[in-house]
């Protein structure tokens, strides 16, 4: 049988190289012959403490390409060594180095593009400086020079006041852009994002800015998660923000304090029946009520829900632990053609909701 490959090769300084449509048959053993790649312009980035002018060793520069309009894309990443593994992800397209003992950095030039160069290191605030044009045929040098930035001290309360250990508390950097908050979660919120046994949680080496701050259960319609690649997911928040982010302004080298309170919580249960019958093994899910000045709706493959459930034998169902508001409630069955939906309100405290399925046949 005969397969079709392609190869690309990239290396720092040179074109890219891609040679597609390559057929390959069992047992064969193919020589390509020689490939030449086209030197081509070099961005180098230094990258230092600004405080005293040392170099910063092991810091990731990425050099970005401007996009017009709202797109975006997704690149994901990983690497693995004999000191370990490590996965980035990046939006839109751009190429990334990481700095050498002397704080240099080197990525092949965008030439004729105007690219944006973030840096990230351990123990500094992100750095980020936008609109800086690459001319052709020349290479570019450019200083980065990293601070220490603000810290945001969090206070989580619950609905009565008291504080509340164990919240997950989501973070909205300046910098994120017309897509609002694009967060990456490996299966949730990391130990840094989560309040103590004090009900506190500190974001330190913040880049001077408003930043928005919200717990996670908090965040309503306008945005949802989706995977990538497997398993990793991307939270989001449409437009730039929404009534439901907290802001505040973060100076170089202060310390900005900030209290969230959790919204009260309820639960609803019930029983599912068909035709006047217990309906058992169908999945209800509660999802927030978009607004009427939402905007068009914003989906991607594998988007996210919100709590559910599945009804058992008898038709009775429970989700517990629900922010207050107005729900649209979901129910599906194996059975059932197409999914049926309810408008309804979660109040503190129990909330009961029977659902009478309808029985339709068509001919």
């Amino acid at each position: 049988s005969e397969e079709r490959v392609t190869i690309n090769l990239s290396a720092t300084g040179y074109e890219d190289w891609s040679r597609a449509d390559i057929a390959l048959r069992a047992g064969q053993e193919l020589d390509l012959g020689p490939v030449y790649l086209e030197p081509v312009p070099l961005v180098r980035v230094r990258v230092t403490d600004a405080k005293g002018g040392a170099p910063v060793a092991g810091a990731t520069v990425r050099v970005t390409k401007e996009q017009a309009g709202g797109s975006f894309s997704v690149n994901r990443s990983i690497a693995i060594s004999s000191e370990g593994g490590s996965e980035e992800i990046d939006f839109g397209e751009g190429r990334r180095a990481t700095t050498d003992a002397d704080g240099w950095a080197e990525v092949t030039s965008f030439e004729g593009a105007t690219v944006t160069v973030s840096v990230k290191a351990r123990g500094f605030a992100p750095y980020r400086f936008p609109g800086l044009f690459l001319p052709r045929g020349d290479g570019l040098e450019h200083l980065a020079r990293l601070t220490l930035g603000g810290e945001v001290l969090v206070t989580v309360l619950d609905a009565s006041g008291a504080r509340l250990p164990a919240a997950p508390v989501a973070h909205r950097a300046p910098t994120t852009g017309d897509f609002g908050a694009m967060r990456i979660l490996g299966g949730g919120p990391s130990s840094d994002d989560i309040s103590d046994a004090q009900g506190q949680v500190r974001f330190p080496f913040l880049e001077p800015g408003i930043h928005g701050f919200r717990l996670q259960e908090e965040s309503g319609g306008g945005g949802g998660s989706f995977a990538v690649a497997g398993h990793a997911d991307v939270a989001f928040a449409l437009g730039g923000g929404g009534d439901d982010w907290t802001e505040v302004e973060v100076g170089e080298g202060e310390t900005a304090e900030l209290t969230l309170r959790a919204a009260p919580r309820g639960g609803l249960e019930g029983r599912v029946r068909e035709a006047g019958k217990a309906l058992a093994g169908a999945t209800l899910t509660l999802e927030k009520e978009a607004a009427d000045d939402a905007g068009p709706g914003f989906a991607f493959p594998g988007m996210s829900g919100g709590p559910s459930a599945k009804s058992d034998g008898e038709g009775r169902y429970r989700i517990p632990d629900v922010k207050e508001g107005r729900y649209v409630l979901k129910v599906e069955h194996p059975t059932r053609r197409m999914p049926h939906s309810f408008t309804l309100e979660i109040r503190a405290g129990s909330n009961t909701y029977d659902v009478e399925l309808p029985l339709s046949i068509l001919e």
